[in-house]
Order: structure tokens, then sequence, then C-alpha cells
């Protein structure tokens, strides 16, 4: 009897911890993510911009530009992906690329 009990407990313990994983954490975690994901992107595009001026005092390269935001947002404290602070850091070179073609395009 007491095992059918705990055998019990056990599946509605189970079955709770499930709806809460389908259902609140995914609801909590598209609630932070969207301000979180503005704060990263602000950031990114601004330690790809020092990046771009340090490169030219310097003379850093892709990979050693990108090693240099990455560090600064561990330094941070950010806590992202690597494939979302990769692309993250791709859109933000993408774009200052764009600007610099943009004000510099004499033609």
């Amino acid at each position: 009897m007491t095992e059918a009990i705990i055998s019990l407990i056990v599946a509605i313990l189970g079955v709770f911890g499930a709806l809460i994983t389908a259902h609140v954490i995914p609801f909590v975690k598209a609630k932070t993510t969207a301000e979180q994901r503005k704060q990263l992107v602000a950031t990114v595009e601004t330690l790809v911009t020092a990046a771009w001026q340090i490169s030219a005092a310097l003379g850093y390269g892709p990979e050693q530009r990108k090693a240099y935001v990455i560090g600064q947002l561990k330094n941070l404290g950010v806590d992202a992906t690597v494939p979302e602070v990769n692309a993250i850091i791709e859109a933000a070179v993408l774009t200052l690329k764009n600007t610099l073609f943009i004000e510099f395009d004499y033609d």
C-alpha cells in the first residue's frame, strides 16, 4: 500500500514538473529575454565599434576583434550562448560596415 502511494506521489510530481517545464519556464523566459536581448544587442554594437576603433591603433585582425568583444562581454557578466553571441556580433559588424560604407561613399 505504501509503495502505491509513493508511486502515485512521484507520478503526480512528475506531471507537475512537466507542466512547469512546458508552460511556466518558457513564459518567464519570454518576458525577460526581450529586454535582455535589447540590452545585449546594444552592448555588442558598442563593443564592436570599440573593437573596430582599437584595431586601427593596435592592428587587430577579425579574430582578435571578436575575441575582444567576447572577452568584454564576459567581463560585464553577460551570460549568453556562443551561437547567440556570434550571431549578434556578426549582425553588429555588418551594420557597422554598412554604416561606414554609406558615410564614406562619395560617388
